[in-house]
């Protein structure tokens, strides 16, 4: 019991009716993607008994498929990523399921040192923030800020039950008259 504790804690792979083997080159949007599948055949889990979807960065079904594989219990999982993000894969047996993360990512090689105003846009704007271009005074906006600047803070301190001299008597005063009475009575 202790053994199969510790392997499902450390999420031991051999533990998990289904394994996803990731691809270890580069991701990028608008290659297809293939990522390898293992699963134990067991007889509450007959051949053919898998199913696989992957979902988008924003949490969409996208259409996917999956093929036999080389071995037993080996299939092939593949999709079309259309997007740069987080692709969350799952696959279903009927003893379990498992999901694993992908993440795709813009190649490198065609990005600038230019700032993108559209992103900073859309950041200044989920932040409550501004965005100046080269022609705005950024002195008068300073000066705007510095007018609606408020004058109290809010404060948050934390102190841990174990801090506080008087709670810790508290709890000892109760513990201690319990462990003498069961040393006495014979329950130690």
């Amino acid at each position: 019991f202790m053994e199969r504790m510790v392997r499902w804690l450390t999420r031991d792979p051999s533990v998990n009716p289904a394994q996803i083997h990731l691809p270890e080159e580069a991701r990028q949007i608008g290659q297809e993607m293939e990522v390898r599948i293992s699963v134990q055949e067991n007889p509450a889990n007959p051949k053919g008994a898998v199913s696989f979807s992957v979902l988008n960065p924003e949490g969409v079904k996208i259409e996917s498929s999956l093929r036999p594989g080389g071995k037993p219990g080996e299939y092939i999982g593949s999709f079309l990523p259309d997007k740069e993000g987080t692709y969350k894969l799952k696959v279903e047996t009927l003893v379990g399921n498992l999901e694993e993360s992908l993440i795709i990512a813009v190649p490198g090689e065609d990005l600038d040192g230019a700032p993108d105003f559209e992103r900073l846009k859309w950041i200044a704007a989920s932040t409550g923030g501004k965005l100046l271009s080269k022609g705005d005074d950024l002195l008068k906006e300073i000066a705007a800020l510095a007018e609606k600047k408020q004058n109290r803070f809010l404060e948050e301190k934390l102190l841990p039950l174990w801090g506080m001299p008087y709670s810790l008597l508290i709890i000892l005063a109760l513990l201690a008259p319990e462990w003498y009475f069961r040393r006495r009575w014979g329950l130690i």
